[in-house]
C-alpha cells in the first residue's frame, strides 16, 4: 500500500481517491500554506497535489521545496494544459521537471478514473521534456537590447560565457551563509584588490538578486531609502523595455535611466569604492513583476560601470531571473556545508545546472567548515570527532575552493550587530576566516594582502604546535 497525502484541494475528489486500491490516504489539505508542514510530518510516498488548492502562496515553489525536502516522494502535480506561447507558465513548469516533477498536463473534465489512471501511471522526463526546451529558448532570446549595448561583442559568446567580470555567488539552501560571503568577498576585493593601472582601487558593485530574503543592506548598514533601491531601479528600466522585450527607440530616456540606475547604487560607508544595489526595505510582493530582461538590462549596465560585479542570488527555479543570471555570469559559487543532506541536494542539482549547460561555471565555497586546528586554537573543539568532514565532500565531486571555518558565535553575531564584514576584522581569531576569503576573492580580483593572511595563519599554526600540549592560550 502505498501512503498518500492529498493536496488536491478538491473535497469529492479526495472522497473518490480515498477508495482506491493500493493506496492509502494518510491526510487531505486545502490550503497551500499547509503544504509544506504536511509533508514534513506525514513524508508521504506519494503527493497529489493540484491548481484547486487555495492560498496566497506561489503553488510552484512549494512543490520544489516539498521535492528538495524529500526527493523519494513521488509528486503527482495536475495542472491545465499550457500555451508554448504562455512564457511565463511554460518556465514555471519547466522548473519542475528540473527538479523530478513531471506535471500532469489536462485539457478534458477531471475524473477519479483519469486520476487513478494518474497515479498509477506518473508521467515520465520524455512526456514533459518539451518545457525544457521552450524554456531555453525564451532565456536565450537574442534580442534588439544586446545588440544595442554590446555593439561587436559576440552575442553567443556572451550566452556561454558571461561577462568576465560578473560572479554569481548563490546556494540552494536557506540560511548557508551566501549573503555573508557575499558581501565579504565584495568587500575584500574593494578593500585589499589591487589597485588599477591608473593607481585607483577596484570599483565595484554587489547587486541582491535573491527575491526570497533580501538581507544584503542589512549586512552592510544602509538605512531604507525609498526612491534609490532594487524596485525603484527594476521600476525605471521596466519604462524603456516593451512588452516584447525590446528597448525603446528614445536614446535621450535611455541615457536618463542608465544614469537613475547607476544612482541606485549606494557606497559602502566604510570602503567607498564597494556600491551596492540593495532592496532589503521591500516586501515580496513588491518584486514580482520583475521580468529576467530588467536583470539582464541590469547586469549588462553593471558590467561597463564596475570593475567586478558579484550578484547575490537565490537558484529558485520557479523565478524567471535564475537561468539569465546564470548565463550572463562568469562562474557561479555555491555555497555548501557539512550537513549531509544538504550536499545530497546539491549533487542532484548539479543534474539540473548541467541540464542547463552552465554546470562548467559552477565552483563550491564550503561555509563552517570543521577546521581541526582552528577548533583547536581556539578551544572551540567538539566533544565528538567529526564524521562527515570537507575531504568527504571533495570526494563527492564538488570544486570547493574556499573552506570558511565555524567563526565562534559571538564574533560573528558582534560583527552583525556593528554592520562590520569580518574581512575587515584585525583580531587574530579571524585570520583564517579573512584567508580563506581572500582565496575566493583573489580568483574574481588579485588581492594584495593574501599572502600577508596566508602567513600570518601559517605563523599560528607555528605557535600551536610549538607549544607543549595544554598551555597553548587565546590570542
Amino acid at each position: 500500500m502505498k501512503r498518500v497525502l492529498l493536496a488536491t484541494g478538491h473535497e469529492l475528489l479526495d472522497q473518490h481517491i480515498r477508495k482506491f486500491e493500493g493506496y492509502t490516504v494518510e491526510h487531505a489539505i486545502y490550503n497551500r500554506s499547509e503544504l509544506l508542514e504536511a509533508v514534513q510530518f506525514f513524508q508521504p510516498e506519494m503527493l497529489v497535489v493540484s491548481d484547486y488548492l487555495t492560498g496566497s502562496e506561489t503553488l510552484i515553489e512549494l512543490i520544489i521545496e516539498a521535492k528538495r525536502m524529500y526527493p523519494e516522494t513521488e509528486i503527482v502535480y495536475i495542472t491545465t494544459k499550457v500555451n508554448p506561447n504562455d512564457t511565463d507558465r511554460t518556465n514555471q513548469l519547466a522548473s519542475l521537471v528540473m527538479v523530478g516533477v513531471y506535471p500532469v498536463l489536462v485539457d478534458k473534465a477531471l475524473t477519479p478514473a483519469r486520476v487513478k489512471q494518474m497515479m498509477d501511471n506518473p508521467p515520465k522526463r520524455e512526456e514533459v521534456d518539451w518545457l525544457l526546451q521552450y524554456y531555453r529558448k525564451s532565456a536565450k532570446k537574442k534580442d534588439d537590447l544586446f545588440e544595442l549595448k554590446l555593439e561587436e561583442q559576440d552575442v553567443q559568446d556572451l550566452e556561454e560565457e558571461g561577462y568576465p567580470n560578473v560572479f554569481l555567488i548563490s546556494s540552494i539552501k536557506p540560511g548557508s551563509g551566501k549573503s555573508f560571503v557575499s558581501v565579504n568577498v565584495a568587500m575584500t576585493i574593494a578593500k585589499f584588490g589591487k589597485k588599477k593601472e591608473d593607481g585607483k582601487p577596484p570599483r565595484v558593485a554587489l547587486i541582491e538578486a535573491d527575491l526570497q530574503n533580501l538581507s544584503l543592506g542589512t549586512l552592510l548598514g544602509f538605512k531604507d531609502d525609498d526612491e534609490r533601491n532594487l524596485k525603484t531601479a527594476m521600476d525605471a528600466i521596466a519604462t524603456i523595455i516593451t512588452k516584447d522585450n525590446e528597448l525603446i527607440d528614445d536614446r535621450r530616456k535611455v541615457d536618463e535611466v542608465d544614469e537613475f540606475v547607476a544612482s541606485c547604487f549606494k557606497p559602502q560607508y566604510l570602503v567607498k569604492n564597494l556600491e551596492a544595489l540593495v532592496g532589503s526595505q521591500l516586501a515580496m510582493e513588491e518584486l514580482e513583476n520583475i521580468r529576467p530582461i530588467h536583470y539582464s538590462y541590469l547586469i549588462d549596465l553593471a558590467a561597463d560601470l564596475y570593475d567586478v560585479v558579484i550578484i547575490d542570488s537565490n537558484s529558485n527555479l520557479a523565478h524567471t531571473t535564475t537561468l539569465p543570471v546564470l548565463q550572463l555570469s562568469n562562474r557561479a559559487y555555491y555555497i555548501i556545508n557539512l550537513d549531509f543532506n544538504n550536499i545530497r541536494n546539491n549533487v542532484r542539482y548539479k543534474n539540473t545546472l548541467k541540464g542547463l549547460g552552465v554546470l562548467d561555471k559552477v565552483r563550491y565555497i564550503l561555509n563552517e567548515d570543521y577546521n581541526v586546528d582552528y577548533m583547536r586554537m581556539y578551544n572551540l573543539e567538539e566533544p565528538e570527532e567529526l564524521q562527515f568532514t570537507a575531504e568527504a565532500v571533495e570526494e563527492s565531486g564538488f570544486d570547493i575552493r574556499g573552506r570558511i571555518p565555524i567563526i565562534p558565535k559571538a564574533v560573528f553575531l558582534n560583527r552583525l550587530f556593528e554592520s562590520m564584514p569580518i574581512c575587515l576584522d584585525n583580531e587574530p581569531y579571524t585570520v583564517l576566516p579573512r584567508l580563506e576569503i581572500a582565496k575566493i576573492a583573489n580568483e574574481m580580483w588579485p588581492i594584495d594582502n593574501l599572502e600577508f593572511l596566508q602567513n600570518e595563519w601559517d605563523n599560528q599554526l607555528k605557535r600551536l604546535y610549538g607549544k607543549k600540549k595544554g598551555i597553548f592560550r587565546r590570542g
